[in-house]
Formats: structure tokens, sequence, C-alpha cells
């Protein structure tokens, strides 16, 4: 795994895990003010309630007054109409009285006119008469006349009564209007009370959902903090493992770093030895090559004496195998090659699939022909199979 990839997950993993303490953090900020939110309406609409609650009982008794005032007024309708029957009554037979008293003051008046007829017929025909007869005649005249006063003073005083029972009369049906008015009116107040207590009804009814909301609300929020409370506990175990994933993966780099500066310094160990062979090799090539000048100058045949020395190949040594055996519980595979091909201890190696590379591995146990290496890095993606080639590093 190069730097790159290594800074590109670090500053991935730093990424999430700075995401989500913000998330939670704004979480838990909003579902505090929707909490508090929440608080100030319910204690709003407690107050609300509180507040129509006494609204509907002044309203209630309001309604008991009226009721009791519209009862009295029923009453008091119920007493006038009593009276009035009464006094229908009553003024019924004035009238029939009067009606009689007017007959007999008509009669009493016809027979004033017959009387006084006669009184002047007998004037003229008569000129004398007995003194009794003519006493008797003024008595009868003066008692006749004594009624008629009598009769004329009771009708004036039943005409007057009767004008009383009129105006009584009049009165108790004036009073009844007014009391129907004031029915009606009572009755409608009653009905716009009505009406408010239905729609103060509904209003509460209206509050009692908007409440049950508010809880259920409430409840859900609950929920969802505590969702949200599993999901930062969550967060906070992912940035631990994420943390040792990262210790660990640092690590591997120290690791990797100490592995790479030892096998820096093999190599220039092994340059520097590769620089004295070539030293070496050139130095023996400048005395083979003086030998064969001394021989030439010795004056013998050249075909005769002419040697063929085995030629010398200066480079490197490269050992390929191929992987007979894997082992991924241990973390080992098993290759072809061993200590007769020249396989040492802790030798790195590596296998390449179509050029890219997909593992590097390291020498931990060797047998004749046969050895047995560690897995120190592979590509999750690439998994190594049999009879993949494992190329050894140059030695």
């Amino acid at each position: 795994m190069n730097d790159n990839t290594k800074i590109v997950i670090y500053s991935a993993l730093t990424v999430l895990t700075v995401l989500s303490f913000i998330s939670a953090f704004w979480l838990g900020t909003e579902n505090r003010k929707i909490y508090s939110n929440y608080v100030e309406e319910q204690s709003l609409w407690h107050q609300k309630n509180r507040d129509l609650e006494f609204e509907l009982d002044k309203f209630k008794i309001e309604v008991g007054e009226i009721k009791t005032q519209l009862l009295g007024y029923r009453e008091q309708v119920v007493k006038l109409k009593d009276s009035e029957v009464i006094a229908e009554e009553e003024l019924q037979n004035l009238a029939d009285e009067n009606s009689r008293l007017k007959d007999e003051v008509t009669r009493l008046v016809k027979d004033r006119e017959s009387l006084r007829g006669r009184l002047e017929k007998s004037s003229k025909t008569e000129t004398r008469k007995e003194d009794q007869f003519w006493s008797n005649l003024l008595r009868e005249k003066s008692s006749l006349e004594l009624k008629l006063n009598n009769l004329e003073r009771l009708l004036e005083r039943k005409d007057s009564e009767i004008s009383k029972f009129e105006n009584e009369r009049e009165r108790l049906n004036q009073l009844t209007g007014e009391l129907l008015d004031e029915k009606n009116i009572l009755e409608e107040r009653l009905n716009q009370t009505r009406g408010m207590v239905s729609s103060f009804s509904q209003t509460l009814e209206q509050e009692k959902e908007e409440k049950l909301e508010s809880i259920r609300d409430l409840e859900k929020l609950e929920q969802d903090k505590h969702s949200l409370a599993l999901q930062l506990e969550q967060a906070q175990r992912d940035k631990l493992a994420t943390e040792k994933r990262l210790e660990n993966l640092k690590d591997k780099m120290l690791a990797e770093v100490r592995g790479k500066n030892r096998f820096e310094k093999r190599v220039g160990y092994v340059n520097q030895i590769l620089e004295d062979k070539m030293l070496e090799v050139t130095r023996l090539k400048q005395d083979l090559e003086g030998a064969l000048e001394d021989i030439k100058k010795m004056g013998y045949d050249e075909e005769e004496s002419r040697v063929e020395l085995p030629s010398i190949e200066v480079g490197y040594n490269s050992i390929e195998a191929k992987v007979v055996a894997i082992n991924s519980g241990e973390g080992f595979i098993v290759i072809d090659r061993g200590r007769r091909d020249g396989v040492e201890l802790g030798m790195k190696c590596f296998i390449y699939r179509e050029g890219k590379l997909i593992a590097k591995l390291q020498v931990k146990e060797i047998r004749e022909v046969t050895s047995a290496l560690d897995i120190i890095l592979s590509l999750p993606n690439d998994v190594i199979a049999k009879n993949d080639i494992v190329e050894f590093s140059s030695n």
C-alpha cells in the first residue's frame, strides 16, 4: 500500500468521524429546540385551557341565571294570563251588567215619557182630580227620578270600572308583549350561549387532539433521540475501531518503513559487494589478458596452445517458483523451491499477476526442495492462488 492510498484512507476516516460528531451535535441541538418549543406550547395550551374553562364556567353561570329568569318570566306570564282571563270574565260580566242597566234606563226613560204624556193628557182632559191621586203620582214620580239618578250613578261607576279594566287590560297586553320580547331575547341569548358552548367544546376537542398529536410527536422525538443516541454510540465505537485500525496501520507503516530501511541497507550492502566483485573480475580479466600475452610471447603455437576458458557472466541471478499450497488461517504459503535452489532464510519475494503486484512475501522456513513463506502484505481483491509465480528479489 503506497503513501497516497494511506493518506486518502486516513483523510476519509477523519472526515467521516468529524461528520458523525457534527451530525450528532446538530441532532442533539435540534432535539433540544423541539423539546423546548413543545414545553412552551404545552404551557400556552394549559393557560389557554384554563382561560377557556373559566369562560365556560362563567357562561354556565350566566346560562343558569338566564334559565332562572326565564322560569320567573314564564311564571309571571302564566299569572298574567290567568289575571287576563279573570279580568276578561269580570269585564264581560260588567259589560252584561252595563247592557242590562242601559236597558233598564231605557225602560225607565220610556216609563217617564209615558208618565209625562199621561200627566199632560190627564192635565188636559181632567182639570180636577183628587189630591190623593196627585200625591201618589208625585211620589211615584219622585221615586222614579230617584231610581233613575241611582241608575245613572251606578252606570257611571260601572263605566269608570270598565275603563279601568280596559286600561288594565291594555297594560297587561303591553306587559305580555314586553315579556314575550324579553323571552325571545333570552331565547336568542340562550341559543347564542349554546352556540358558544358548542364552539368552546369543539375548541377544547381540537386542543385535546393537538395535545395528543404533540404527545405523539414527543414520543416520536424520544424514539428518534434514542435511535440517535444508539447511532452516536455506534459512531463512537466505529471511531474507536477506526483509531485502533489507524494505530495498526501506523504500526504496519512503521514496520514497513523499518523493513524498507533494512532492505535499502541490504541493497546498498549488496551493491557494494557487487562493485567489489566487479573490480575483482576486472582485475582477473586484466591478469588473464596479461597471462595470454605472456603465452604468446613464449612462442607456442597458437592453435595447439589455445585454451578454452569458461565465460564469466556478471549480473544478478533470479529465482522463480510456483505456489503449491496455501494456509490462509496461519498466513503462509508453500513453494516448490528450497535450499538446493539457492533459497535463503529471510529472503523477500513478490507475486505478480498480469504485471500487477498482488502480494509481498518473506521466507520463514526452508527445506531441501520446498520453502514456507509468510504473507507480509496482500491485496484484498486479489487472492493468492495455486500455481501463481513467485519472483525473488535479486541477490
